[in-house]
């Protein structure tokens, strides 16, 4: 089967549009990274042992 570049995004986090904002005010989705595989599934898989670090995050939701 050949393997496709998947996107891992997270609606989770926020955004600040200027250094100066106190509050977040922008809501949008954080890209996590990229990763190859077969599936959905394998391409999860490599993503995640390849990017360690996410582990170390308060990211509860990955699309």
């Amino acid at each position: 089967m050949k393997k496709r570049l998947f996107m891992f995004l997270t609606p989770d986090g926020v955004t600040y549009s200027s250094c100066g904002n106190i509050y977040p005010d922008v809501d949008n989705f954080q890209v996590l990274g990229l990763a190859e595989g077969s599936t959905e599934e394998e391409a999860f898989e490599e993503f995640l042992n390849t990017n360690k670090c996410v582990f170390n995050t308060n990211f509860k939701n990955v699309i």
